[in-house]
């Protein structure tokens, strides 16, 4: 790994001392000739990119004579790719108009090799910036719930619980710029870490994708991608205040020095939490809670083929605990990663990375601070991504993970070791013009388990305004270190134990996936069937239980269930009119739990939204959005702890609707007004929803 870095290095370095080297420079505006102010140029397959000026010019300096293509895109305009030679004879004139549904963004989730999302073989949903900032979803848990069906959150006393596709948080993989996030609390990450300020987007896979990215990838992979640094300056600041005293403020200033560029961004996040009943002992409050993180960027682009990265963030996120048995807690994070890139030609790179995340959990009681859990990550990887002749692209990676874990509240008082030696290799070819295939292998070798080999391929047809593409692949997940090696007691007045077990076995899955896709001017819409089935799945399950004999309720981590989940979502955006777009989907999942002949607990055979957003035609720019999530019935396993039998309960479905108005009196000033569930539903007897009722919110953006 060290040799390759060097390498890099060394063939990057070479390309500052190319004689002859040349600008591209244009103008960027709409098809009214109107400048396009901060629209972002870049060249593929180099380190170059600008943006558009107040004027909607541009220039980029420094690259050898040859032939490019020029990647531009805008918010609420179609993202363009126009080839060119250099040197050019003439500035360049580049028109973006307006689109609802962005086919060309660049994507990269699905196959690790950016390309327009009209192009990707493997179904990518996507939630743009501008989506985020008509909607006003500040945070990545109501992005994700306003968008994809299927994907619900709820809250507990130690954090928030992610169901994707009828799956826990076990089997959601996140990650922000490819890059997985140390630390759980019962299968889930900690969002509060996840910022939205500089993402340009969130790229949503779904099913199987362990050829990319291995364990926790069963559901799906949620991949946060960062906007790049490339004006000269910019500031932004996003402030929002409701009810609670909820309060969530980020900040994020950048500059750009020819060669150099930085950006230092700040989170800050407080609410004092609230009660759905007044019962003294029921653990469903939600907890005051306060959160800093403070993020650093550099990057440093020394020649057109060669650029280096260093980043890290520093979190704390505090908890009061408000229940009975239970301690206040503080939370931190320590992340860093170093990255190395090297285009080998303009359809070609090489990429290092370095990544280390260390999550934290302490436990405080009165004076007294106690270490009760510590995670961490090194992961290094080395990936080539080379296009061969004109039709065939081979994506390859190696990988090295290791983790460790010391948790004393469960028992794990010395740090225990799990290391993954992983090898991948995909191959993309496109057939005919409107035919691509994709195949891949992962071969995975864990300390502790030994070999294992998980494939995927896929296929995509596309002709004018359809697409039709299938995938089909394999899923794995190894037992976390936690569920082998834990022995926790809750902190309930009633005693109940969790076991790990050392004999567990890893998690296998297939999943197989069919989905449609059609993409008019105003109108996009696309249609998904697939089947996940999952083996030896991980479950907690009670043992035997003699109240005479034991006072306690036990569990232990057991290969237990077979799943089955069969599904089919349908999502669509229109333009119905110049100043309407409505966008929504549903989805339908039925997750059988095949041993015990019944519906996964803890899933929704339904769920759909709908988001409507309306731009008037006046002074400041007035704009109304409405979005709706409807949540169908759940059944819920529930143990008596006095006889130890298990009751399937049912919980009702209900919708939460939310309205938000907004007006720009600055160019750069955006200010929100809105209320949050507005019929007022709240559930105090079981929970289905954890929403307080109505709210009230405002926020604030300036953006420069």
């Amino acid at each position: 790994m060290q040799k390759s870095v060097l390498l890099a290095l060394l063939l990057g370095c070479v390309n500052l001392f190319a004689a002859d080297t040349y600008s591209i420079s244009g103008v960027i505006t709409d098809a009214e000739s109107n400048p396009l102010p901060g629209a972002h140029v870049f060249v593929n397959g180099t380190s170059r990119g600008a943006a558009s000026s107040s004027d909607g010019t541009f220039i980029i300096r420094n690259l050898p004579p040859g032939n490019y293509t020029l990647n531009i895109s805008y918010s609420g305009y179609g993202t363009e790719h126009n080839k060119i030679e250099l040197p050019l004879s003439a500035p360049l004139t580049i028109v973006l108009k307006p689109v609802i549904y962005n086919i060309n963004q660049i994507v990269i989730t699905g196959t690790k090799n950016p390309k327009p999302l009209k192009e990707s073989p493997v179904l990518t949903q996507l939630i743009s910036s501008s989506k985020l900032a008509a909607s006003g979803n500040m945070e990545i848990m109501s992005a994700l719930e306003n968008s994809v069906p299927g994907i619900e959150f709820s809250h507990g006393a130690y954090g928030s619980n992610i169901s994707m596709m009828g799956l826990s948080g076990n089997y959601v993989l996140f990650l922000k710029d490819g890059n997985r996030l140390a630390g759980e609390n019962n299968g889930n990450i900690d969002y509060h870490r996840l910022s939205l300020i500089n993402a340009d987007r969130i790229e949503i896979v779904r099913g199987a994708s362990s050829v990319l990215y291995g364990s926790n990838a069963m559901a799906g992979v949620v991949n946060i991608i960062t906007e790049p640094q490339i004006e000269d300056f910019s500031f932004d600041l996003l402030s929002r205040q409701t009810a609670f005293n909820t309060n969530l403020t980020e900040i994020s200033a950048g500059i750009k020095n020819g060669e150099l560029t930085s950006r230092t961004s700040y989170k800050y996040d407080h609410t004092d939490g609230y009660d759905l009943n007044d019962k003294p002992s029921d653990g469903r409050t939600m907890e005051k809670t306060t959160t800093h993180k403070w993020s650093q960027l550099f990057r440093w682009t020394p020649s057109h083929s060669f650029e280096m990265e260093a980043s890290g963030s520093a979190y704390k996120n505090h908890v009061d605990a408000s229940l009975p048995l239970r301690n206040n807690k503080l939370n931190d994070n320590l992340d860093m990663v170093i990255k190395a890139k090297y285009h080998i030609n303009r359809n070609s790179t090489l990429e290092a990375v370095w990544h280390q995340d260390n999550y934290r959990i302490f436990e405080k009681d009165g004076h007294n601070t106690e270490l009760q859990y510590d995670n961490i990550f090194q992961n290094a990887r080395l990936a080539g991504n080379i296009k061969i002749g004109d039709h065939s692209r081979l994506t390859a990676g190696a990988e090295y993970l290791n983790e460790g874990l010391t948790a004393p509240r469960n028992k794990i008082n010395e740090r225990i070791y799990n290391d993954d030696w992983i090898g991948y290799l995909q191959q993309e070819a496109k057939i005919t013009k409107w035919m691509t295939l994709t195949a891949g292998l992962r071969m995975n070798y864990n300390s502790d388990y030994g070999n294992h080999a998980t494939w995927q391929s896929s296929a995509m047809i596309k002709k004018e305004y359809l697409s039709i593409r299938a995938n089909l692949g394999t899923g794995y997940r190894a037992p976390t270190l936690k569920e082998r090696n834990m022995e926790y007691q809750a902190p309930t007045s009633f005693p109940i134990f969790v076991f790990g077990n050392p004999e567990l076995q890893p998690e296998t899955s297939i999943y197989a996936g069919l989905s449609t896709e059609f993409s008019f001017d105003k109108l996009n819409f696309s249609f998904n069937i697939y089947q996940n089935s999952v083996d030896e799945m991980i479950l907690e399950v009670m043992e035997l239980y003699n109240p005479a004999e034991s006072p306690a309720m036990i569990y232990y981590y057991q290969n237990i269930e077979e799943v089955k989940i069969r599904g089919l979502d349908f999502l669509f955006l229109w333009k119905p009119l110049p100043a309407l777009i409505a966008s929504g989907g549903y989805g339908l999942i039925h997750a059988e739990d095949q041993k015990k002949d019944r519906q996964l607990t803890g899933s929704r055979k339904h769920s759909g939204n709908i988001n409507l957003n309306y731009k008037f035609d006046a002074r400041f720019s007035p704009a109304l959005n409405m979005q709706a999530n409807y949540y169908g019935k759940m059944s819920r396993s529930i143990y008596d702890q006095f006889s130890g039998e298990e009751t399937i309960s049912q919980l009702d479905d209900y919708s939460i609707w939310k309205v938000l108005g907004s007006l720009n009196p600055l160019e750069q000033l955006t200010i929100q007004l809105g209320v949050d569930n507005i019929f007022n539903f709240t559930d105090k007897e079981t929970f289905a929803s954890f929403s307080p009722g109505r709210t009230v919110f405002v926020s604030v953006r300036l953006a420069i």
